[in-house]
């Protein structure tokens, strides 16, 4: 079983903007290794997904993308 995603992880770093997949007119902030702003709330990413897609358990790293790629991407390329 992989670790909880960190924002360490994949080099970013607080105050950096993410979008979301297939819309990028939502974006989000980060707040800290593990958490986002938004909607002015402090959440993780899954929350926040859920949020947009309704209330389905969401990974959140999937749903989430920064410099064009989603934080799963970035994630799975560091890990290599």
């Amino acid at each position: 079983m992989r670790p909880r995603f960190r924002f360490s992880m994949v080099d970013i770093s607080p105050g950096a903007i993410i979008t979301f997949r297939g819309d990028d007119t939502i974006t989000a902030e980060v707040f800290d290794d593990r958490h986002i702003i938004f909607d002015d709330e402090v959440m993780t990413l899954s929350r926040a997904a859920s949020r947009i897609r309704g209330p389905f358990k969401d990974n959140g790293p999937r749903w989430w993308i920064y410099r064009g790629k989603t934080l799963d991407e970035r994630r799975r390329e560091m890990e290599r």
